[in-house]
């Protein structure tokens, strides 16, 4: 999305250059932050990661921030039970 004015995106519903928002919803140019949500850090990366729409059910048994940390910390679990065989 380069090449547009200092202050301008464009939209990716539309593909129009605008001002940072178009006023429609979901938006890519829509420059809103949604305060209060809450927040928790990666149990394999140290990341914070931030409350999903997709988390809203298990948020509390969410530990990793994607698939490839929870890949990392499995294999790093079965790599250090047969260290210890």
């Amino acid at each position: 999305m380069g090449g547009h004015a200092k202050g301008q995106t464009q939209c990716g519903i539309h593909r129009a250059t605008l001002p940072l928002s178009c006023g429609r919803p979901n938006c890519a140019g829509m420059a809103h932050k949604k305060p209060n949500l809450p927040e928790k850090d990666c149990a394999h990366c140290g990341k914070p990661m931030v409350w999903r729409k997709k988390w809203e059910k298990n948020w509390d048994e969410v530990k990793y921030c994607s698939g490839r940390c929870s890949r990392e910390a499995k294999a790093a679990r079965s790599n250090a039970s047969e260290a210890r065989r």
